[in-house]
């Protein structure tokens, strides 16, 4: 098995957080490789909003201008009851370099940080999958698979971003824990027939489901959600366009859900869990593979680049002079800060309070939104 040049850190997973990392580790000068199973960027939208922490780390990269370019500027989140209430979170006026929050695609984003990640010189290894790992008190060995044969690589450290179904975090035998209902949302992209609000994503709310309209850049637009609450759609199912539109026609919206045509329609299963740890001695979890939350406002993304944030100044000491504390910290604080995103992403207490017709109800729907709208901006730790 051949053998390759050692590196500070391994990052496993070329995703949005991966990259993140990757490039603010080599801002510090740290020699660090990069690896994913994948051959290329997985083009669907998939997360598509980016928070204060997000757009930060950019701007910190000299990547502001270039994201701004792929992206068009939002600055509210709203609620829409069938009766015609509305009940608006405001999320412009909070401070930052752009006054409120950006919607822009996954795939745009991951190639500015990509291509940001090569010309710092970080070795990127599209096609590569580790598929062992041994950690020791002074290194992580990790073996990798690939059409030209295995390979291994020693790493001071080591960094799983390899998603929800994280296979260095099955290497290590970490459990993800949480409780709540598993729900299965449709997912349709394309062209709106009538132009959604400008600046403003929103959720409709029927009485037995609800979806989010979110724009998204070149006019299109993006409508998810758990339409029918009680559907279950099982891995494997198809699912039509003309039948995920009947389900959100049943909300009772009209036209304003209705696609003039739709680039993609597709299931996923929403699950709300935490991993029992994020430190494992000299390998980190990050982004996904740490955490999984309901994707209200982009939350899993943003606290994702809250991660590499967190790991980033870390790993800098740790070479300097490890101290397993570091991580000890790093563990409690973001771990902290998932359970509690996971709380905040979930809209159902504020989607019940809709649904009830009291001018109390109203004003409580209204009290919850503003508490959730500054919290769904913040994925750092307290300094």
């Amino acid at each position: 098995m051949a053998r390759t040049a050692d590196v500070e850190v391994l990052i496993v997973g070329a995703g949005p957080v991966g990259l993140m990392l990757t490039c603010l580790l080599r801002r510090r000068g740290i020699s660090c490789a990069v690896v994913d199973r994948r051959t290329g960027i997985d083009l669907r939208p998939r997360a598509i909003t980016l928070h204060r922490t997000a757009i930060d780390l950019f701007a910190g990269l000299g990547l502001l201008e270039a994201l701004l370019r792929v992206s068009i500027p939002m600055d509210r989140i709203s609620f829409h009851a069938q009766d015609g209430r509305e009940f608006v979170g405001r999320l412009a006026g909070q401070g930052g370099i752009v006054d409120g929050y950006l919607n822009t695609l996954q795939p745009s984003y991951q190639a500015l940080l990509l291509e940001e990640a090569r010309r710092l010189g970080a070795e990127v290894r599209l096609g590569a999958e580790v598929v062992g790992l041994a950690p020791s008190e002074h290194s992580v060995r990790a073996f990798l698979g690939s059409p030209r044969g295995g390979q291994i690589m020693d790493a001071a450290f080591a960094v799983a971003a390899d998603g929800a179904t994280s296979t260095v975090r099955r290497l290590l035998n970490v459990e993800m824990e949480g409780k709540g209902p598993t729900r299965s949302y449709v997912l349709l992209e394309g062209d709106p027939v009538l132009a959604p609000p400008e600046g403003e994503t929103g959720l409709y709310v029927g009485d037995a489901g609800m979806v989010t309209l979110a724009p998204l850049p070149a006019g299109k637009v993006r409508i998810a959600g758990p339409a029918d609450e009680g559907l279950r759609i099982e891995r494997g199912d198809e699912i039509s366009a003309a039948s995920a539109a009947a389900l959100i026609d049943r909300l009772g919206f009209g036209q304003r859900l209705l696609l003039a045509r739709a680039d993609r329609v597709t299931h996923y299963t929403v699950r709300q869990q935490v991993a029992s740890r994020f430190d494992h001695g000299r390998v980190l979890l990050a982004g996904d593979a740490a955490h999984l939350n309901a994707p209200a406002g982009g939350q899993g993304v943003n606290l994702g680049f809250g991660d590499a944030e967190a790991l980033a100044w870390r790993i800098e000491a740790a070479l300097g002079a490890y101290d397993a504390g570091l991580f000890g910290s790093y563990d409690d604080e973001q771990r902290h800060l998932a359970a509690s995103t996971i709380e905040q992403a979930d809209v159902f207490p504020i989607v019940q309070a809709i649904r009830e017709h009291s001018t109390l109800s109203d004003r409580h729907a209204q009290a919850l939104l503003d508490q959730r709208a500054i919290a769904w901006t913040q994925h750092r730790a307290a300094a």
